[in-house]
């Protein structure tokens, strides 16, 4: 299982606020795995921070995550087309 959540990030003291998410079941797929996360545009604030973050599992297991914050949406990062790699948890 893929799941892919945006949030906003701009409280530097929280995980942040989901602002959207989407679990995907791979079935066999290896990566790349294409996703696409709705969300109301109206909630996006310019002065906000928002990342995407993803994690990938298996029988409840966590296997993979993010470990670099993946900035999107606002000042200079890209609003879409973007990859957020994960590594093995150890």
């Amino acid at each position: 299982m893929v799941e892919v959540e945006l949030r906003n990030t701009s409280d530097t003291d929280a995980p942040g606020t989901v602002i959207a998410s989407q679990s995907i079941e791979t079935k066999g797929q290896q990566a790349p795995i294409s996703f696409t996360l709705e969300y109301d545009p109206a909630v996006i604030e310019a002065r906000s921070r928002y990342v995407l973050s993803a994690r990938i599992t298996a029988d409840d297991r966590l296997l993979f995550i993010n470990t670099t914050a993946q900035p999107v949406l606002t000042g200079n990062a890209p609003a879409t087309g973007v990859e957020v790699l994960v590594e093995p948890v150890v």
